[in-house]
């Protein structure tokens, strides 16, 4: 039983509504559903009854209630100082990337100097779709991510920490026509098909082409693929091109031609975690970016 869970169980059970508790706690429904069930689970115990459409406490739902209502600021010091003498030592620190994005030289020195000062913390990496990152940040499937910073704009349970900015490019096959370029404006591809993913693998890809091709003076014919494979597959063959980060994974693949705007867009690579995660692996990583 952890805390998130115990939040979780607590706002469902006054509320009387998973929506209206998600709300509270500033997470998707999903997410609230997923952290009780996991409770329902370790406990071996059915927390809540639906009858008539109508959200209920069993009644050992309602034992539980009562005595964390009583004890639960108690029982929430008890978790940090139990998590706090262990956490000198061997607890671990779980990183998420974007499966598209390379880490760079920047966060690479950053983990290995974590490695280095924390012999016995074990660091777990992972893999995620931008759209899937936020879900397991919320559940603390994940303790921090390194990702663009548009994903997570507008959501009161994340912070980010920016780590350094980088840059989008034009991404071509190496067979297209403008793959000789070295420099090429956004302007000079008004013609030509952007090749974005749909809104759950990248929730703000094809917005941010609408939007910078907008300022270029021109609006963009877009495709949205389902998966980031996909996008690169159609980038390939030549069914359309890509606004992609410097750090994407492609980068030194002879397939692709990367092509440097002349007018830069900036973007900020971050660190992300979840203001109620309290590993406090997290901000030992925070400080080694500033080193």
């Amino acid at each position: 039983m952890n805390s998130t869970q115990i939040q979780c169980f607590m706002a469902a059970a006054e509320l009387q509504n998973f929506s209206k508790a998600a709300e509270r706690l500033f997470i998707t429904q999903p997410a609230l559903s997923r952290n009780i069930s996991g409770l329902e689970d370790e406990l071996e115990l059915l927390l809540f009854v639906r009858h008539n459409n109508v959200l209920a406490l069993t009644p050992g739902g309602k034992m539980l209630y009562e005595w964390l209502r009583c004890t639960g600021p108690g029982f929430e010091k008890l978790l940090d100082s139990a998590r706090r003498a262990n956490s000198q030592t061997d607890q671990a620190l779980r990183v998420g990337f974007v499966k598209s994005e390379l880490p760079s030289e920047k966060v690479a020195k950053a983990l290995k100097l974590m490695v280095d000062r924390y012999p016995r913390m074990e660091v777990l990496f992972d893999h995620f779709h931008s759209g899937e990152i936020i879900d397991k940040l919320e559940e603390h499937a994940m303790d921090v991510a390194i990702m663009i910073s548009s994903a997570v704009r507008g959501n009161p349970r994340l912070v980010a920490k920016k780590i350094e900015s980088l840059y989008r490019c034009i991404v071509v096959s190496i067979t297209h026509k403008l793959a000789g370029r070295r420099k090429i404006s956004l302007y000079d591809c008004k013609e030509e098909v952007f090749i974005s993913v749909k809104p759950e693998v990248s929730p703000t890809l094809s917005a941010m082409i609408r939007e910078v091709c907008a300022e270029a003076g021109f609006m963009p014919m877009i495709l949205e693929a389902d998966s980031t494979e996909e996008q690169l597959q159609w980038i390939v063959s030549n069914k359309g091109i890509g606004l992609l980060v410097e750090n994407h994974i492609k980068r030194d693949n002879p397939l692709f031609s990367f092509l440097e705007l002349e007018k830069k867009l900036p973007v900020e690579l971050v660190c992300v975690w979840d203001r109620l995660n309290t590993n406090p692996h997290i901000q030992r990583l925070l400080d080694a970016f500033d080193e």
